[in-house]
């Protein structure tokens, strides 16, 4: 990973500083608007991009690693991650890349 520069350290700590005094109601709030705004310009790039021909997938999945990694799993948890930690972040995983074909099951059953 880069490192940030000075100036996303800045605004970082800065952050930091005005978010300690936020409940916790607030904060969820502040990230699920922090995400909007990543979807909503992540939209606008691919938008950008398609007007000049060029057209790519950008994906919001997180990657899939082998449990048996203990460095690939500390980098993606930030931590070494307990057993029951790492069940469960598979178990997630299973459940997503198995929830659209578990949705046309449910609808395009004849019952």
């Amino acid at each position: 990973m880069e490192e940030l520069t000075q100036e996303q350290e800045f605004l970082l700590a800065r952050l930091a500083h005005e978010a300690r005094d936020l409940t916790h109601t607030e904060l969820v709030h502040a990230l699920l608007e922090a995400w909007a705004e990543k979807f909503s310009l992540k939209a606008l790039f691919e938008e950008i991009l398609q007007e000049h021909g060029i057209f790519c997938l950008l994906q919001e999945k997180a990657p899939c690693c082998d449990p048996s990694d203990v460095e690939g799993m500390a980098a993606l948890f930030g931590y070494v991650p307990s057993d029951e930690e790492l069940a469960d972040y598979f178990d997630a995983a299973i459940e997503n890349a198995t929830m659209e074909l578990d949705m046309d099951d449910i609808v395009l059953s004849r019952e």
